[in-house]
């Protein structure tokens, strides 16, 4: 093989790079009849276009050609594209300019520029909905789809195809459905569900199968045998990978068997035929360098080094590796880089060069911690507690403003009546002296007497105001300890879990190349259970916040509490088998309603038998008890776990509140959840409690009773 197949040609850079073409057939589909005269039909439109007028004709043969050169001519397909929307826009057609940027958007993505084919497609987007283009808005979305997964991030581009696939649902196009599902699959595979891919794949092969689509059906049997190498299942890999290849030859799609190629390269590379192995890896670079795919030729390089280096022709691989990771970088494909970067340190190391193999590897875990994008969550974690502490911080900055603002009110109040009040006696003297008539005196001690009960109302006004103002430093004070409060939690509750992420991701750093799968596993669970208490934590800290602001929207209707509360007990069955408890909902009637929220019902009685689960010891009962009374529903759930003291009972339902009972299974607690549950409650018009009662040391457990006001008798 010749350098020049990895270096001359533009590529396109997807997710899954062993993928693309799912992605070319994808975007704009065609049916088999166009298959056979792509060529002959793109020779008519390019003979008609000098002949178009500057209208919308010319616009449809603009878009058309674009089209048509989506596959094989990406950098033509622009030329031809933009030409389009810039005529479109001239002429303020809005229908031919959207179809414009889907097909530059397309080509762009084709090209590997991702940052522009995302920026275009969703101008694309907004452009489809605002003139209610349902097609052309499920073409933007299924660009947008691709760009995103191809830089790595494989959730947002999920989010994407689906909604894709939704739009395409609606429009009944089973073969644009199909385009979706393979997208899908591709994500799926991506991430390593290997069977949600091959379930979406054959769903995609039956849609094209029912629409005729010969290139779409050699491209998902493609797909399916890469996946079952994937699940190192090699005979159905090389047979769904063989039968792709002779109908690609039949039908003349060269990216397909270019692909099939690669993949059947790798299959006999893995059973030790190394010479065949090369002779199918040639053929599939060949082929992907004539289409200009770099990032696919970057994959197949990195598998020819592996090859090479399990035939102990390392100075080989070691070239192979490096021309992989060479061409990755210069499409900044990362995780085509990232892969690259692992061979290299493997080669490297049987080479005995190690330090240049502790560098690839360093420089591999690096760029495999920022795909994880671990720090990224960090950050969102810590800006969602900032935001919360600054929203505090206003409040208090209002009530002050609003207190320095009454001091200037009450200050000009006192100051004007001390005015009158002075003016009001020098006038008095005056016109006593003037006078020196007993009467006028009488009218002066008059006039001094209603002074006096106007200040005594300016008194009583002040008064007033001083109890506002001593209001609004309480609300200030109680609102500054709740912040001081929240933040503390916050720190205090966040830094542990932190601490421990950073732990292991530390010694997966240093030690993961020593280490079994299992223990790299163990460490990869430990993260996401300290992850998810984080969000636990943070949940309840933001929640509680929603509630008393008011901001809660509530769907207060009929519902069968019976129906949540089994589902609550089947959802902890798992974890109360984990701790030998037996859960059981004592008998009730058959139809056991309540008016009120079925949503934050279901929060409430999973909250509480989670409580109930948390704080029993092993071995022991929880029972959940359905009562309908004529006002009202009620359900009890009781345990036999420790009990509450009587200093518990007191600050059971405050928020924050450490009780003296601990979980026994080393179950973690943030001190909201009853303060949650009790706010919930009462939004609902219900009430909530707790017995539970400690005979003379030992202990009798908790029973905790909601009450929700009873269904509503409809008018039949």
């Amino acid at each position: 093989m010749s350098v020049s197949i990895v270096t001359k040609n533009q590529g396109v850079v997807m997710n899954h790079p062993i993928f693309l073409w799912c992605v070319v057939v994808s975007i704009l589909g065609a049916p088999t009849c166009v298959y056979a005269q792509e060529s002959l039909l793109t020779d008519s439109l390019l003979v008609a276009l000098p002949k178009a007028p500057e209208d919308t004709v010319k616009v449809h043969l603009l878009n058309a050609i674009a089209w048509s050169y989506r596959n094989n001519a990406p950098k033509q397909s622009l030329d031809y594209a933009s030409q389009a929307e810039s005529l479109a826009e001239h002429l303020a057609w809005n229908k031919g300019r959207v179809g414009a940027l889907n097909n530059i958007g397309f080509a762009h993505f084709r090209l590997g520029n991702f940052t522009t084919s995302i920026r275009v497609a969703m101008q694309a987007l907004e452009l489809s909905e605002a003139i209610f283009d349902k097609n052309n808005a499920a073409y933007a979305l299924n660009t947008l789809g691709n760009s995103t997964n191809s830089l790595g991030d494989n959730n947002e581009g999920l989010a994407y195809h689906f909604r894709s696939l939704a739009l395409r649902e609606e429009l009944g196009d089973k073969a644009l459905q199909s385009a979706s599902l393979g997208n899908i699959a591709l994500v799926y595979s991506a991430q390593g569900n290997y069977d949600n891919a091959l379930r979406y794949h054959f769903q995609a092969l039956r849609f094209a199968t029912e629409v005729g689509d010969v290139e779409r059906q050699a491209l998902l049997l493609n797909n399916i045998g890469f996946e079952f190498l994937n699940k190192n299942l090699p005979d159905s890999a090389m047979r769904y990978a063989q039968n792709a290849i002779a109908l690609s030859k039949q039908f003349g799609f060269r990216g397909i068997m270019g692909f099939s190629s690669g993949i059947i390269g790798e299959l006999l590379s893995k059973q030790g035929q190394y010479d065949s192995a090369m002779t199918y890896f040639q053929a599939s670079l060949d082929l992907l360098d004539q289409l200009g795919e770099k990032r696919n030729t970057a994959y197949f390089l990195c598998k020819v080094s592996a090859s090479l280096l399990a035939q102990g022709k390392q100075q080989e691989a070691l070239r192979y590796a490096k021309w992989s990771f060479e061409l990755a970088d210069s499409i900044s494909a990362r995780p085509d880089k990232r892969n690259a970067l692992k061979m290299l340190a493997e080669v490297t190391k049987m080479l005995g060069k190690y330090p240049q193999s502790l560098g690839y590897l360093e420089r591999y875990m690096a760029l495999n911690d920022s795909l994880v994008n671990e720090e990224s969550s960090r950050i969102t974690l810590q800006r969602e507690a900032r935001y919360e502490a600054d929203k505090k911080d206003k409040q208090i900055l209002l009530l002050q403003k609003d207190k320095e603002q009454q001091q200037i009110v009450r200050n000009s109040l006192i100051g004007g009546f001390m005015i009158v009040f002075f003016a009001a006696l020098w006038l008095g003297y005056l016109y006593r002296a003037k006078h020196q008539a007993s009467n006028e005196i009488l009218r002066q001690q008059k006039v001094l007497e209603d002074q006096t009960a106007e200040i005594e109302v300016v008194n009583t006004q002040l008064h007033e105001m001083n109890q506002t103002l001593q209001d609004s430093n309480q609300q200030l004070q109680e609102l500054n300890a709740e912040k001081n409060e929240f933040l503390s939690i916050a720190a205090h509750d966040l830094r542990n879990p932190l601490a421990g992420i950073q732990m292991n991701v530390g010694l997966l750093k240093k030690h993961s190349q020593t280490m079994l799968p299992e223990e790299i596993f163990s460490y990869y669970e430990n993260i996401s259970v300290r992850s998810q208490y984080m969000t636990a934590i943070l949940n309840n800290l933001l929640g509680i916040n929603v509630i008393e602001a008011g901001q809660m929207a509530l769907k207060l209707e009929n519902i069968n509490v019976a129906t949540i509360v089994q589902q609550v007990v089947r959802d902890y069955k798992e974890r109360a088998e984990k701790k030998n408890i037996v859960m059981y909902i004592a008998p009730f009637e058959e139809f056991f309603t309540a008016f009120a929220d079925a949503d934050i019902t279901q929060e409430v009685v999973d909250n509480l038998i989670s409580n109930a689960i948390k704080y029993s010891p092993h071995g022991k009962n929880v029972v959940v008890e359905l009562v309908r009374y004529e006002q009202y529903a009620r359900i009890a759930i009781r345990d036999e776990g420790p009990g509450l003291s009587e200093a518990d009972k007191k600050q059971l339902f405050a928020k924050f509140a450490r009780l003296s009972a601990k979980p026994t299974g080393g179950e973690n607690s943030t001190g909201l959840g009853l303060a949650i549950v009790k706010k919930l409650v009462e939004a609902m018009n219900g009430r909530v409690w707790c017995e539970s009662e400690i005979d003379e040391g030992l202990p009798s457990g908790a029973m905790f009773v909601v009450e929700l006001p009873a269904a509503i008798l409809l008018d039949t």
